[in-house]
């Protein structure tokens, strides 16, 4: 029985005992395997750890499959069955096709890390789609492992935004590794994520390992991990296509390959527009703010006496007690001040944008504080401002950021290298613009206000000054008056006055077609006819363009009125300022024009040069604009309260006053007994006005600069007349007149500074006009050419204010025959000494010795001097050239002249007996006290003596011309040696070696010649 039993269990126990046997085998199989894997895990080294790979990535979708519980998870063939979508791709044309690429791309390439969120708030239906638009990646089997939350509760967002900080520095000091956080420094990242509290929405992305059906049973997700990633980068592309990474303060614009970096806060362009307004308001102030009206108000008074009655000065204090813009400039400068002041005053409450990281001061430490004590001071500041303890979450993560800088050796090092903890960061260059000028929506705005400031203002403003511009010569004349005056010049070189106030009438600055200022009145029909009838020497039958012109008719009438002290009407008053106004600036470019036609003559030949006479009349009749007078009238009322009918009092027989010079050289009783009539307070004035007018003296100096002997004027040489002026009051004058006068036998004038316009042959006014008086004129110089031998008296004057031509001929024959005897004396004096000391020939060399050591002293002494006196010249003239002197020298007394005007004077040199220029008139604006001028002319190709004179003429007054009379004797030029060693230079360095060569061989020849 036993054995029939054991018969019977043996079979069973064999198979329980296989069963053992197999199951212990799969165990011990599972057991090597795990063993394996973990060996290998340990056998990884630190630095080929790679969390970022065998980790992130790593997908757990094998894990899911091969669970105890297999009835937990649904079998594919008991998932609903999906309704068939069928896909239509839409067919593009080729260039379609590529224009959408690049269009995306385009897109796609705009997309940057961001590291700024705007707080804007964005249409949850943005959200939505976006999130829609991410469930539409690809996944694995088509499961969509993902899950997308939206959270807007700032609270909510807090908490994870702490959850996210306190992993991320759990990455940053563990996890990643160095390699890792060190290629995140330049980015400037770290585990703060203050954007998280900032962001209007946080949209948190889960991945599903598996999911549960209706049924309670899970559903494998494959690929879970990857699939998230890709509807990550969908939901990326979304956001950038719907503009929700745009909003954020720095924005950056591509123009033209460039990036330009705007500002949208608005804080560095108020430190731009601060800086421009005040580069405008702080310049101007300097020159544009209206000088202190009390001084103008003080310097007016100080001329009170003596301009007091001049129609500028009653018209200039008229205007500075009636002007508004004074007090227009004031109030535009204070407007702009105040602008500047404002915007500092914003600059100055702005928050600076960049602060110096310092982390003492967040811990509140001192510089030198031990490691101890930092870490202490983070553990109270951290209980006391930590978020769950209900403190200040900014400051919280401030402490936190600077214990790190602190205590993190990587940290430190950033913060001392780079002055940030999270290491170097970029330096960011914009424009300091705001940011809405380059806005899409501002666009057609913005480009509207550029092609009108650019396109028509800018075009406009330029084209009109340029045009204007070039209608005008340097003296602001009109090019057309310039070319008008050089036609009348060189078709009549010799012009009268009457002929000269025409040309100078037909300027256009007189026509109202080139000239605004210039008017035509309707009234100028009835009064400009008038004026003629009472003028009557106007010849108005004269057809000749432009004379005939209304403009030219109407400006020569107002201008022969003002000279003849005519009243007008006071719409024609207000012309005729405007015209005498103009006339002294038109006279001068008359001068110069006359000038050029004079060089041209010169340098060219058979060329018409304008006469002498011509220019002098030019400056005469400039003098009687200024003071309103006739040619034939007598200087004498020029001073106030003179009337034609007062002047028989003055040329009485008595008296004999006929110049301002006369007056001045009488005695104080004889000049109040003659001036009776005007009574106390009158004569004070005109006296105090003649004490005012200027008196000049001039000293001349011949020399030919940059020569071996100065003084020696050769043929053709450049001869300079250094010609120095001093101005002086008549005031000063009287005195030593009154003195000059007492002298018996001395005449009143001074040869040398005689009066060109006031002396002159010619019959005055006061005079009787008669033909007796002409030929006894012509007979005294007939006489007087007569008798040439002899010399003159210094009384007799020329009929142009010159000393006589025969005069200064004899004077300087008997100068010269003077010398002549000198030397002869001389040389008898040496000849006897030479025959007194024939016999000692001893002493004779000893002498001769002295002579010449005297000599050779004397001459490097005068080298020294010559040498010593052009280096001052050439300083002198460096220092003027440099210098820029005011042209305000002195007010000018005119009755009728409607504006200031300074004095001013024409100097030149001229030969009078031949009717031209010598050399060309120089303008001398700047005269106060003394100035010296350098006259410059071409010495004549003949040799031979030369008699030319030294003018000085004022452009204000009449009757202070001066005539200085100027001898010049030209010699043959020396001879050029042209064997002299300075001209013995060889061509070429070639010919030196030859001349050497050949030296030597000469030398040698020598040599053997010698030795033989």
């Amino acid at each position: 029985a036993v054995m029939a039993l054991l018969s019977v269990l043996t079979p069973v126990l064999a198979l329980v005992l296989c069963i053992a046997i197999g199951f212990m085998l799969l165990k011990s199989r599972e057991t090597e395997t795990t063993s394996t894997a973990k060996a290998n895990t340990k056998g990884q080294s630190k630095t080929d750890f790679r969390p970022w790979v065998d980790q992130d990535l790593q997908d757990d979708t094998e894990t899911t499959s091969g669970g105890k519980d297999d009835d937990e998870w649904v079998d594919s063939s008991e998932e609903e069955e999906l309704a068939h979508v069928p896909y239509s791709p839409p067919r593009y044309p080729e260039e379609q096709s590529l224009q959408r690429s690049k269009d995306f791309y385009t897109l796609m390439n705009q997309r940057r890390s961001v590291r700024f969120i705007s707080p804007e708030p964005v249409p949850r239906e943005v959200i939505n789609n976006v999130i829609l638009t991410a469930g539409t990646a690809p996944s694995g089997a088509h499961t969509e492992p993902w899950t997308f939350v939206v959270v807007s509760d700032p609270e909510m967002k807090h908490q994870i935004r702490l959850i996210v900080e306190e992993e991320e520095e759990m990455n940053y000091r563990q996890r990643m590794g160095d390699k890792w956080v060190q290629d995140l420094a330049k980015l400037r990242t770290n585990w703060i994520k203050e954007y998280l509290d900032v962001a209007p929405y946080l949209i948190l992305i889960f991945k599903q390992t598996y999911g549960i059906l209706p049924g309670g049973k899970k559903k494998t997700h494959y690929y879970n991990e990857i699939s998230v990633s890709i509807s990550c980068g969908i939901l990326l592309a979304a956001l950038q296509s719907s503009g929700g990474e745009e909003r954020r303060p720095k924005r950056r614009y591509e123009m033209a390959g460039q990036q330009f970096q705007y500002d949208d806060s608005g804080n560095t362009f108020f430190y731009f527009l601060t800086s421009f307004v005040g580069l405008i308001v702080i310049p101007a102030t300097y020159y544009l703010w209206p000088r202190d009206q009390n001084a103008e108000q003080l310097r007016l008074k100080s001329l009170r006496r003596v301009h007091g009655r001049c129609l500028w000065y009653r018209l200039r204090l008229m205007k500075s007690q009636q002007s508004i813009v004074p007090t227009l400039k004031k109030a535009a400068l204070l407007f702009g001040w105040a602008v500047f002041l404002l915007l500092a005053y914003k600059v100055s409450k702005l928050d600076r944008e960049y602060q110096e990281y310092n982390p003492y001061e967040d811990l509140n430490l001192d510089p030198d504080a031990s490691l101890a004590a930092i870490k202490k001071q983070y553990h109270i500041l951290s209980l006391k401002y930590h978020p769950d303890k209900g403190g200040d979450e900014a400051t919280f993560m401030r402490i936190a950021k600077a214990y790190a800088a602190l205590t993190n050796e990587q940290s430190r090092q950033n913060w001392q290298t780079y002055g940030n903890p999270d290491g170097p960061g970029a330096t960011s260059f914009g424009i300091a613009l705001p940011a809405w000028i380059v806005d899409q929506k501002n666009s057609m705005l913005v480009l509207l206000v550029y092609g009108l400031a650019f396109m028509v203002i800018l075009p406009v403003v330029v084209g009109t000054w340029w045009y204007r511009s070039i209608r005008y010569s340097g003296d602001q004349i009109l090019i057309n008056t310039t070319q008008l005056f050089m036609h009348f010049m060189y078709k009549t070189p010799n012009m009268n006055m009457k002929r000269l106030t025409m040309v100078l009438t037909a300027a256009f600055e007189f026509d109202p077609r080139s000239n605004k200022e210039a008017t035509i009145r309707p009234t100028d029909n009835i009064e400009v006819p008038q004026l003629i009838r009472e003028l009557g020497n106007i010849n108005v039958k004269k057809k000749e363009p432009p004379f005939c012109y209304p403009y030219s008719l109407k400006a020569r009438v107002l201008v022969l009125a003002h000279l003849a002290r005519m009243d007008v009407s006071e719409e024609l008053e207000e012309d005729q300022r405007f015209v005498v106004r103009k006339s002294p600036a038109l006279l001068q470019e008359m001068i110069n024009v006359g000038c050029q036609l004079t060089m041209m003559a010169n340098s060219r030949g058979g060329f018409h040069a304008p006469r002498l006479v011509t220019i002098e009349n030019c400056m005469k009749l400039t003098q009687m604009a200024v003071q309103g007078l006739q040619e034939s009238k007598s200087p004498l009322l020029q001073l106030p309260h003179f009337e034609e009918e007062h002047l028989r009092y003055c040329i009485s027989k008595k008296y004999k006053v006929r110049t301002l010079q006369d007056l001045v050289s009488l005695k104080d009783s004889d000049r109040r007994s003659m001036l009776r009539f005007l009574g106390e307070e009158k004569y004070d004035e005109v006296m105090a006005v003649l004490g005012s007018f200027p008196h000049l003296t001039m000293d001349t100096k011949l020399q030919v600069l940059d020569d071996e002997d100065s003084n020696n004027i050769t043929a053709g040489s450049i001869v300079t007349v250094t010609v120095t002026l001093t101005r002086k009051r008549m005031t000063d004058m009287f005195e030593k007149e009154q003195d000059s006068t007492q002298c018996p036998g001395e005449d009143t004038a001074n040869p040398e500074e005689t009066q060109g316009d006031t002396s002159k042959a010619k019959t005055k006014v006061w005079q009787n006009k008669n033909k007796g008086a002409k030929k006894t004129a012509k007979s005294k110089k007939k006489k007087l050419t007569k008798k040439k031998a002899t010399p003159a008296p210094a009384k007799s004057k020329q009929a142009n204010g010159n000393i006589a031509g025969n005069e200064i001929a004899a004077a300087s024959s008997a100068a010269a025959a003077k010398e002549e005897e000198d030397e002869a004396s001389d040389k008898g004096s040496e000849s006897e000494e030479g025959e007194a000391n024939k016999d000692s020939p001893s002493e004779r060399d000893e002498d001769s010795d002295k002579q010449s050591d005297t000599e050779v002293d004397e001459m490097a002494g005068d080298d020294e001097e010559e040498w010593e006196a052009l280096q001052q010249s050439i300083q002198r003239r460096e220092r003027a050239l440099l210098e820029t002197k005011s042209k305000v020298t002195h007010p000018v007394y005119s009755l009728y002249y409607p504006e200031e005007k300074q004095e001013w004077w024409w100097l030149y040199i001229a030969d009078r007996r031949d009717q031209t220029l010598v050399s060309m008139p120089y303008h001398v604006c700047t005269l106060k006290d003394t100035e010296e001028v350098e006259l410059k002319f071409p010495a004549p190709s003949k040799t031979g003596n030369y008699q030319y004179s030294v003018i000085l003429r004022s452009d204000s007054y009449l009757g202070l011309d001066q005539i200085k009379p100027l001898k010049l004797e030209v010699h043959e030029a020396k001879a050029m040696l042209d064997n002299h060693p300075q001209w013995d230079i060889p061509d070429t360095e070639e010919e030196d070696e030859e001349q050497e060569d050949s030296d030597g061989i000469e030398e040698s020849d020598d040599d053997d010649e010698d030795n033989d």
